[in-house]
């Protein structure tokens, strides 16, 4: 359901905001009192959001607090506590999202800043990083480099645009650091698919368990679930049984 966005919505309890704002309703998932709404309905909201700017020529979304701002909420206008907390504490990863996207060159252009969250010799830590990005609803880029596996997010010619999305990203817990001025960056091949508890695994020939002590022969030729993974130690079993604890790049996902 939705109203054409020339017309009045009647929704913020304000006629001054519903005649001059886009105002978009977020199904929640969670009820009180937080309000909490899905990731895919985060995800959805960013790239209206996006869109609703590109329509609009709206350059940058901007969030200060206060009605002044091209991103509101409705307890700015109203006597309410809509959009609750959970969606008040994403206002900021929003804007950087939007913004980060608006901003974002083609991809001829030369000379981006992009923010790097990570560079790991293990691919299995480039994939988990992917993943906690890609949960928060960032775009990721893979890059080998020197037998490093850098995890990156945005594309900016403006290194401001740059610093504001890596500031946003620590906050959120990540370590960051920005990739100044490359002319090219070739991504790498899709990485494999990632092993996680619950994933059907082999023993690849020689392998020797985590703290490395010989694994039994007949354990290679054996197929295993992934008990437990924290880094790249890996416990695998039979059932509930334990039957070691290898590292990631020593098994085969099946």
């Amino acid at each position: 359901m939705y109203v054409e966005e020339k017309d009045r919505s009647w929704c913020s309890s304000n006629a001054d905001n519903d005649h001059r704002a886009v105002t978009i309703e977020i199904a929640n998932d969670g009820g009180a009192p937080l309000w909490h709404v899905s990731d895919t309905a985060l995800n959805k909201t960013i790239e209206l959001c996006i869109d609703i700017c590109k329509r609009n020529g709206i350059k940058k979304l901007l969030y200060d607090g206060t009605k002044n701002g091209t991103l509101t909420l409705h307890n700015m206008f109203a006597a309410t506590a809509c959009p609750g907390p959970y969606l008040t504490s994403k206002i900021s990863h929003i804007c950087a999202q939007v913004n980060a996207r608006i901003a974002a060159p083609a991809a001829s252009d030369d000379a981006l800043y992009r923010v790097q969250v990570g560079a790991f010799k293990i691919p299995a830590g480039a994939d988990e990083t992917i993943r906690k990005l890609r949960a928060k609803g960032y775009d990721t880029l893979l890059v080998v480099d020197g037998g490093l596996h850098k995890v990156q997010t945005g594309a900016f010619k403006s290194k401001a645009n740059a610093v504001a999305l890596a500031a946003t990203l620590k906050k959120e817990g990540f370590e960051t650091y920005i990739s100044e001025g490359e002319a090219t960056i070739s991504a790498a091949k899709p990485s494999a698919p990632m092993i996680k508890a619950g994933s059907r695994v082999k023993v690849k020939a020689g392998t020797k368990d985590y703290t490395g002590k010989s694994l039994a022969d007949f354990v290679h030729n054996t197929m295993y679930t992934v008990l437990e993974i924290s880094g790249d130690r890996v416990v695998i079993g039979i059932g509930k049984a334990v039957t070691a604890a290898v590292r990631a790049t020593d098994l085969i996902l099946q």
